[in-house]
């Protein structure tokens, strides 16, 4: 406010030498400011009665951040340097002893010293005069001070009519800073450079920059606020709309709420009582919470999906005996073995319907029709079929679903898939089950282990729904390439049923019952379009084809029929030609047209048969892919064929051996595992143990090592099946006598020379015959898996049973070498 003109103008001579401090903490007083006070403090109020009693002047001056008044280092006081006179105009005693004060703010000072007496500070001052200032730009800057300031009282409504007349009538532009700074809400520090500027240019330079920050602040805080108004203010329009138009449907009748659709269709679900009870409390809180609310959307897609699962929905259908052998006998050609235990599985299930297991699980090579007997089992069982992939996950989410609290939460794939299918009781096949991973977010297979353990998966949780579901009705089927990534806890759950590899002959009846035609259709053909020769599909398995299942075969039966449909389409409209093949007469009534290159369209309804012969092959699908492994080979020194078995089939591998200077150590090539490398170690030392016996010299070791190789060195392989085949191998590299070309062998052998069982008998026994292979050498603790050949393949091989390798060497060596091993160590006949 101005200076009142009945007070004298204080000058530095009126100022005492000292002036009591009164220390300012958090604030800072400027001139031409009146300041009540209320002092409550005794040592201040001691001190403030002094200056009553004398000039009634102070020295207001502003605690330094971080310091406080009480100390008393007077080397370095806790004040700034520059503060404000004071004189007290008014004063007051309120009840305990407290002290009422007017102060009114004179000019600056500047403290050029401070000492303590007992609890109080003096300071040794001097009046600060502001320089004589004038001109356009401070009347500029006048002007632009107070219209900001102004503009700024405009948009505060708390701030009074009384305040803007005081700030009209002040004329002295110094006068107009320092009272729009004691007005502003600004951090002490930034007060106190306010105080210390003496320039009044400069002061208002300052507060111009300070009051259009402030407006700018003060703008972003208004559009926040209309933003958030409006906001509120359109969802309560938005609710009070709704509400308007709930009762309104309501009572015309036209639509029900969601609250009122989700229990009816709750009730409908009819779900058991625990999932009923947590149903009716999810269902009063979406009652109780506002569309617009997160949490209504999470809410009412949890109880979507407790009405969608079925709870108490069940197939009905009887399990025949009589109509499972025929469906089994349709949809799959041979594997009598593995449908009569689906018989007698399907069986058991129907004399006793509430048996819970066991958990069946097919085992076996790439397509030999492990999913398709799952889909059969459920056509004979009259039950709904679903399949989930288990093939790469890793994470146990999948198997028991998402909690709640996640975004786009939802169950695992088990309830999804009784979702799906729409019943509590489908055939539900969990298809590649050795091949779940684990990492960090858990082990997806110890999840499985409550869903297929009888005694458990009764009660079954998932974490998104947080409530048991029965799981027993359900029957789990399995399907695996391999049981040696399949945890021994998860194992012991299974039955195991094994499926072989096809042999040739079932691979031409599989493509002749269901292949063909399947590709037909897929190509638009019609029935009876293509007619393929038995030579020529025995060709298409052999040379185009190599793998236990039928998958590859039916992709190469696809290309043929393609093409067919190619030439077929071209031939129609007369853009191309037809192939070189044989066109027979036509079955419906037409005649065959060998010229076939200007032959129109056959009648609508009428078919022109292509004979697809063996010499065609080669035209439709290029040259063959594979050719029998023996094609070629001559009886050799140091190479045996092993046969072995993967998860993909079964295979023949040659053992590879040849000799070079050294020390009679062993080096192993081809990606070989362990095991394998410990049967090459042995059947060294077998071989070194008997050397007399096979007529190798005492010296033929002690110079020489022995380099063993496996070809096809991308492939990793392991397993002891390779045993018999390194002994020979060995045992004709170091005699010099040649290995028979058309003599396969498999069996895991002893130090002592012994022959023990292997796996995988049928699968290697039908890579043999596809090799070529005349003989077989295999252990006789295997003669059991021979029950599993077919007849055919029981003409076409030789099969030898051996309880010692030494039977082996007769059978697979030559009698006599063919010539001495060189000293290169390269074998030949």
């Amino acid at each position: 406010m101005p200076e009142d003109p009945t007070q004298p103008v204080l000058t530095e001579e009126e100022i005492p030498d000292q002036l009591p401090i009164l220390p300012l903490s958090g604030a800072v007083l400027f001139p031409q400011v009146l300041v009540p006070l209320v002092i409550t403090e005794p040592s201040m109020v001691d001190l403030l009665n002094r200056a009553l009693g004398g000039a009634r002047q102070v020295a207001l001056v502003t605690v330094r951040p971080g310091r406080s008044a009480d100390e008393s280092d007077a080397a370095d006081p806790p004040f700034y340097d520059v503060g404000t006179l004071g004189v007290i105009l008014q004063h007051g005693e309120l009840p305990g002893g407290a002290l009422r004060l007017l102060i009114h703010g004179r000019g600056r000072l500047r403290v050029r010293g401070c000492a303590r007496n007992g609890e109080h500070w003096y300071a040794d001052v001097v009046r600060i005069d502001a320089p004589k200032e004038e001109g356009a730009r401070l009347q500029a800057l006048h002007r632009i001070v107070l219209g900001q300031f102004l503009e700024l009282l405009a948009a505060l409504p708390q701030a009074g009519e009384e305040l803007r007349e005081l700030l009209v009538q002040i004329r002295d532009p110094g006068q107009l800073a320092d009272f729009i700074c004691a007005h502003l809400n600004l951090e002490v520090e930034r007060k106190q450079e306010l105080l210390e500027e003496v320039s009044v240019v400069r002061r208002l330079e300052q507060l111009a920059r300070i009051l259009n920050e402030e407006q700018k602040l003060l703008e972003y805080g208004t559009q926040i606020q209309q933003k958030l108004k409006d906001e509120v203010e359109k969802t309560q329009r938005e609710f009070w709309l709704r509400e308007q138009l709930r009762i309104i449907q309501e009572e015309l009748g036209e639509e029900e709420s969601d609250v009122v659709q989700l229990r009816q269709q709750i009730e409908a679900a009819g779900l058991p009582q625990h999932a009923r009870e947590q149903a009716d409390r999810e269902l009063r809180r979406l009652d109780r919470t506002l569309p617009q609310a997160p949490d209504y959307h999470i809410i009412r897609t949890y109880l979507e999906w407790m009405a969608a699962l079925p709870w108490s929905r069940a197939a009905q259908g009887e399990i025949d005996l009589k109509r499972a052998r025929e469906i089994l006998d349709r949809d799959h050609y041979g594997r009598e073995e593995v449908k009569e235990r689906i018989v007698e599985y399907l069986a058991v299930r129907k004399l006793n319907p509430e048996l819970h297991g066991p958990i069946l699980c097919f085992v076996g090579p790439p397509g030999v029709g492990k999913t398709s007997l799952g889909q059969s089992i459920a056509d004979a069982m009259g039950r709904s079929f679903t399949r989930v992939s288990l093939g790469g996950i890793r994470d146990e989410a999948e198997i028991r679903g998402h909690r709640r609290t996640y975004i786009g939460a939802l169950p695992g794939r088990i309830l999804r898939g009784l979702r799906q299918v729409g019943e509590r009781n489908p055939v539900f096949v969990l298809d590649e089950i050795d091949k779940i991973g684990q990492d960090f977010r858990g082990d997806p297979s110890a999840a499985l282990l409550e869903v297929l353990d009888p005694a458990q998966n009764h009660s079954f949780s998932d974490h998104y729904l947080e409530v048991a579901f029965d799981l027993s009705q359900v029957t789990f089927i399995a399907t695996a390439n391999t049981l040696q990534t399949v945890p021994p806890a998860l194992q012991d759950r299974l039955e195991v049923i094994e499926l072989q590899g096809y042999t040739a002959l079932e691979k031409k009846e599989i493509a002749r019952r269901h292949l063909i035609p399947r590709q037909l259709q897929q190509a638009g053909l019609p029935e009876g379009a293509v007619s393929i020769e038995d030579a020529t599909l025995e060709r298409l398995i052999g040379e185009y084809t190599r793998e236990a299942g039928v998958r590859e075969l039916e992709r190469q039966i696809a290309r043929l029929l393609r093409r067919v449909a190619l030439q077929r389409v071209e031939a129609e409209s007369g853009g191309g030609g037809v192939p070189d093949v044989v066109r027979e007469a036509d079955t419906v009534g037409g005649t065959g047209d060998e010229g076939a290159d200007a032959a129109p369209a056959p009648p609508v309804g009428q078919v022109e048969p292509v004979t697809i012969r063996v010499e065609d092959l080669a035209d439709y699908l290029g040259k063959p892919r594979y050719t029998h492994e023996l094609a070629g080979r001559r009886d050799e020194v140091g190479t045996a064929t092993a046969l072995a078995y993967s998860p993909e089939g079964g295979q023949i591998l040659f053992i590879e051996a040849v000799t070079l200077p050294g020390e009679g150590e062993i080096r192993l090539t081809g990606q070989l595992g362990d095991v394998m490398k410990e049967s090459a170690q042995a059947a060294l030392s077998y071989v070194e143990s008997h050397a007399a016996a096979l007529g190798i010299g005492s010296g033929a070791f002690s110079d020489r090592d022995v380099h063993v190789h496996v070809p096809v060195g991308a492939t990793p392989k392991d397993g002891p099946s390779a045993g018999v085949a390194l002994v020979v191998a060995l045992a004709s590299l170091f005699s010099g006598r040649a290995v028979r070309r058309d003599v396969a062998m498999t069996g895991e052998i002893t130090l002592r020379g012994h022959v023990l069982p292997v796996g995988g008998t049928k699968e290697k026994l039908i890579a043999a015959a596809q090799a070529g292979i005349k003989t077989v050498l295999l252990p006789r603790r295997n003669e059991a898996d021979l029950d599993e050949v077919p007849q055919e393949m029981r003409e076409q091989l030789n099969f030898i049973l051996i309880d010692d390798v030494s039977e082996a060497l007769k059978h697979a060596l030559r009698p006599e070498p063919g010539r001495e091993v060189p000293e290169t160590g390269l074998a030949g006949t």
